[in-house]
């Protein structure tokens, strides 16, 4: 959070260290709490942009975010979905698809380099994102600007699909949300059986 995000800030413009709040092993537990209670009932913005599995943050699609008696293979019920957009914030086991996905990341190498990706994450939970203000997700995520993008698919599951946890960011489809999708992101897709990696 530090060394990525705040000390990036120009020091002239940079917010005071007191004034930076982050989840940590020991408020992990209590920073929906902490979020609510410093942003008078909620973040001001919640900006995000789904990963490959839907994820929002690192709500993952995991049992770690899953409602009680939820079967995957079954649609939730109206109360599933209640009890999903009401969970907390929490460190959870990332799915096997996230950790791929951070494998390309440049901290880790962007060479899939999976063992170096922590396979557990501090993250927000639905709540946090149910009681923001404002909601703004962006869909353009290119591998290292080329076409590809595993984006592509999940921007239509997250926006056309079912509301379900097994695609996280669908809950914004119950949500007033600001969305851009990018025109690289929006193209059409099809098989070319002479196109490799």
């Amino acid at each position: 959070m530090l060394k990525y995000l705040v000390y990036q800030i120009d020091e002239k413009l940079r917010m005071p260290l007191e004034n930076v709040h982050y989840p940590t092993t020991k408020n992990i537990g209590s920073y929906s709490d902490m979020i609510t209670d410093c942003g008078e009932g909620g973040a001001d913005i919640c900006s995000s942009s789904p990963g490959w599995t839907g994820h929002m943050a690192f709500i993952d699609p995991v049992p770690d975010f899953f409602p009680a008696g939820f079967d995957p293979n079954v649609e939730p019920t109206k109360a599933q979905i209640d009890e999903w957009l009401n969970m907390k914030a929490r460190i959870v086991d990332l799915h096997p698809l996230t950790v791929a996905q951070n494998s390309l990341h440049g901290v880790f190498g962007q060479s899939g380099y999976i063992a170096d990706v922590p396979p557990k994450a501090a993250t927000i939970g639905p709540i946090d994102v149910k009681n923001a203000r404002e909601r703004i997700e962006v869909h353009a995520l290119l591998t290292n600007g080329t076409f590809s993008s595993w984006q592509r698919m999940t921007s239509r599951l997250v926006l056309h699909g079912p509301v379900t946890p097994l695609v996280p960011s669908s809950m914004l489809q119950t949500m007033k949300t600001q969305v851009l999708v990018s025109d690289e992101l929006a193209a059409p897709f099809e098989c070319w059986e002479k196109v490799g990696y």
